[in-house]
């Protein structure tokens, strides 16, 4: 899979140039509307960290992968989750980057494992009506309040800057966000980054992403 090299090498690239360990960037193969067979290639070439966006998708890609025995796939729910589809995503999913309303985590934490549940904060830093996530101003109170419930992990913020928008003065924006989070919110030493996609992602690396989600740049276009 040459586009799977190609990103893994523009990853390490852009790294480099801020001087950053390409280790602590995680690359999210967003699987959203792929081939099964594509997405199980780039398992069998080392990719570990998956993303969807639907919970019924989410159930779909880890019972395919549990038929086969593939049991290190780490699957991340990146899509807007409603709180009566909670049940099928906390079980599964190792980390739910799109936390943005209170109902939500109440639904989270009435079906969490034993081991508790990994979140990410999904904030509206274009405060687009169309779009899900916490404003940004109001973001580290929210933050503050996951945190603080027995079982929920809080690990950080998640953003998809406005279409059309300069991405990197929104990174920037979010990077801000998570440095004030690492004072304001329990255990923020945490804190982690997940932003840009398949046409941003170096400039959301070079803002100090922690997690980037790319999809079509690594499977080419979905079905």
């Amino acid at each position: 899979m040459s586009r799977l090299r190609s990103i893994l090498d523009r990853v390490q690239e852009c790294a480099a140039e801020v001087g950053r360990p390409p280790e602590e960037i995680s690359v999210i193969a967003v699987s959203k509307r792929q081939p099964l067979e594509r997405v199980l290639e780039a398992y069998e070439l080392g990719v570990r960290d998956f993303g969807e966006n639907t919970a019924q998708g989410l159930k779909e890609r880890v019972a395919a992968f549990e038929e086969r025995g593939l049991t290190e796939a780490r699957w991340h729910f990146i899509g807007h989750l409603q709180s009566n589809k909670a049940k099928m995503v906390v079980p599964v999913a190792h980390r739910i980057h799109s936390v943005d309303r209170w109902s939500l985590v109440e639904a989270i934490t009435k079906r969490l494992p034993e081991e508790g549940a990994d979140i990410l904060v999904q904030v509206n830093l274009g405060d687009e009506s169309q779009k899900s996530g916490v404003l940004e101003g109001e973001a580290l109170e929210f933050a503050n309040k996951v945190a603080a419930e027995p079982g929920l992990r809080f690990r950080g913020f998640m953003a998809i800057p406005p279409v059309g928008d300069d991405a990197t003065a929104h990174f920037e924006r979010l990077r801000v966000l998570s440095e004030d989070a690492v004072a304001w919110v329990p255990a923020g030493e945490a804190v982690e980054i997940s932003m840009g996609m398949s046409g941003d992602f170096e400039q959301a690396i070079r803002c100090g992403a922690t997690h980037i989600r790319v999809g079509t740049a690594i499977f080419g276009p979905r079905l």
